[in-house]
């Protein structure tokens, strides 16, 4: 939704809310951020038009990681890549200068709120047969990707794009793990390795394909709601910090920081 849509939105439903059926400029008694909050918390259960769009997006990319190819699916593949079907994070890929707004504005949620990549954090990958996991950059094993549990060996892989299933061979009744370095390693670096593989001890590959849960919600299924309940609690989150950050700065006030640390785009 473009940015002049829904401040359009909003602004006719201030007009609304304060001036009745005529409308016009009245006085606003509260703050719109107030009248956006549940009626439970003193608001009036408004839905913020900004948070929902952004939520409607999110909804985009989940039904992107679900398993089935659409003919849908295969243009949008065709027009960006096939990397939108099995990674969350597409910080790391170019948009084209000539999307469309709609998917430049899908692309563009993972900063949706703060400086923080939400989406990524609250998507975890569930190990099937490991075709569409990547091994580094997929959150499929432990609390973390492995490219930020061990980032020095993702640094020294030869194979940062690869899957699970890539690396990992079954020689008899046990998984084995093979992996290519750009350089000899040093004896700390083996360390690390020893620890990774550590790490993939419980690893168990099987027939079925991988899917993806979604953690803030117990069943792992994303729905719009709760995609906006997700950004809300966030974006209440920044503004909290910022707050406390103004409070305990000799009372200094910066605008434009918190503009920057809730970036709610349209």
């Amino acid at each position: 939704m473009p940015v002049k849509v829904w401040k359009k939105v909003v602004r006719i439903q201030r007009e609304f809310l304060w001036g009745g059926v005529r409308g016009g400029n009245k006085v606003s008694w509260v703050k719109w951020a107030v009248v956006c909050k549940d009626k439970s918390k003193g608001g009036l259960g408004v839905r913020d038009v900004r948070i929902v769009n952004l939520s409607l997006l999110a909804k985009w990319r989940w039904r992107l990681l679900l398993p089935g190819r659409a003919l849908w699916k295969d243009v949008l593949v065709a027009q960006y890549g096939s990397h939108i079907l099995s990674n969350v994070d597409w910080s790391s890929f170019r948009v084209p200068t000539m999307a469309s707004k709609w998917w430049k504005d899908i692309c563009s949620i993972d900063k949706a709120v703060g400086s923080k990549n939400w989406l990524v954090e609250s998507l975890v990958s569930h190990l099937g047969n490991g075709n569409s996991t990547y091994f580094w950059t997929s959150n499929w094993i432990g609390e973390a990707p492995l490219s930020g549990l061990f980032p020095r060996l993702f640094s020294l892989s030869n194979h940062k794009e690869s899957t699970v299933k890539d690396l990992c061979v079954l020689v008899g009744e046990r998984w084995t793990w093979n992996f290519s370095w750009r350089r000899a390693l040093f004896l700390w670096e083996e360390d690390l390795v020893v620890r990774l593989r550590e790490v993939l001890a419980s690893a168990n590959l099987s027939c079925e394909d991988d899917g993806w849960s979604w953690l803030p919600d117990p069943d792992g299924v994303f729905t719009a709601r709760k995609g906006f309940l997700m950004i809300w609690h966030a974006t209440l989150w920044s503004l909290w910090k910022a707050r406390n950050g103004a409070i305990f700065a000799n009372g200094s006030f910066i605008p434009k920081v918190i503009v920057n640390e809730i970036k709610v785009m349209s």
